[in-house]
C-alpha cells in the first residue's frame, strides 16, 4: 500500500510512445515510480522499445516496473517470452506464477 499517494495515468496509443509518456510524467508531474502494465507478447528480446525505456530510468533515474507480459488464455509461443518492454536492464519486470512455479491463469 502506498498513503499519500497521487496516481496518474496515461494511455499510449503505440509501443512507441510508452517512454515518450513515462517521460511527460516525469516532467509534468514529478512522479517517483512509473508502472507500465501493457499486454503484449514478446520476443524476449531487447529491442528499440526496451532502450527507450532503459534511457528513462537511466537520464531521469525514476523506476520503472514493467508486466512480463499480460497476456491470457490461447497461449502462443511469443506469450511465454518476456515482452520486450521488461527485457531492459535497466527496468523492473515482474509477473506472476503460483505457487508451484507455473503461470498464473488470467482466470484463476
Amino acid at each position: 500500500m502506498a498513503h499519500d499517494c497521487s496516481i496518474y495515468s496515461r494511455i499510449p496509443s503505440d509501443l512507441s510512445d510508452v517512454s515518450i509518456d513515462c517521460e511527460f510524467l516525469i516532467k509534468n508531474y514529478n512522479v517517483d515510480v512509473i508502472n507500465v502494465s501493457y499486454g503484449k507478447p514478446g520476443s524476449g528480446y531487447y529491442t528499440a522499445y526496451s532502450r527507450g525505456l532503459d534511457r528513462v530510468v537511466w537520464e531521469y533515474g525514476v523506476p520503472v516496473v514493467v508486466a512480463s507480459g499480460n497476456t491470457k488464455d490461447d497461449f502462443t509461443v511469443l506469450d511465454l517470452n518476456v515482452n520486450f518492454l521488461g527485457a531492459g536492464p535497466n527496468v523492473i519486470t515482474v509477473g506472476a506464477v503460483t505457487s508451484s512455479g507455473t503461470e498464473q491463469s488470467a482466470t484463476g
